[in-house]
């Protein structure tokens, strides 16, 4: 996600997405993009990112998410999409959206928390003021469990696939529905950090 916007005022704050590119092996990651900016007090800030790929899910993964990856195809920008996401652990989670790239989507995710071994839909649609013919995107959603793990859902549009369009949630992954094999992962947790 580039900066969302590109001078920043005095006491001001902007965003700027960092993603890890995982793949499929389980292995430790990590990666160290430089900020540069024009502040004479700190040009330069290094932010270090690390993560642990898992083979499978294990007992501190909370929800389970399919498909994995959305493709909207060019002729189905107007219709809705569907996820399903699944409670696999014995807490509640309710999942909120932590970041996004504005005026791409508009996503609809379940109201209330969500039980153990409950399932519901999460919807999304094209902005209707978004006119790229093709665009690759994500939004990332934290579960706000203890960990406040989160998963971040690849969203391709102008580009081949279905996903399903039905309204009611079913209990297994659509059969219409493009899923990726790979099973999903979070991708991090929030941490506090103070300072250097």
């Amino acid at each position: 996600m580039p900066l969302s916007k590109r001078y920043v005022a005095v006491g001001d704050s902007t965003e700027i997405g960092i993603g890890l590119k995982v793949g499929r092996s389980a292995r430790k990651l990590s990666k160290s993009p430089r900020v540069s900016t024009s502040d004479p007090g700190q040009k330069d800030l290094t932010i270090r990112l690390e993560a642990q790929v898992v083979a499978g899910f294990d007992s501190t993964t909370p929800a389970t998410l399919h498909p994995q990856r959305i493709h909207i195809p060019p002729d189905k920008r107007e219709a809705e999409f569907m996820l399903v996401i699944k409670n696999v652990s014995d807490g509640v989670i309710e999942p909120r959206i932590v970041s996004e790239q504005p005026g791409v989507l508009d996503i609809n995710l379940p109201e209330g928390p969500i039980g153990p071994g409950e399932e519901r839909a999460i919807y999304l649609t094209v902005d209707d003021d978004f006119n790229k013919l093709a665009h690759k995107t994500s939004f990332t959603m934290d579960m706000s469990d203890a960990a406040l793990t989160r998963y971040t859902i690849p969203v391709e549009i102008g580009t081949s696939g279905q996903v399903t369009r039905s309204r009611k949630p079913p209990s297994k992954p659509p059969a219409t529905a493009k899923v990726d094999n790979e099973v999903i992962r979070p991708t991090g947790t929030r941490t506090k950090t103070g300072g250097k």
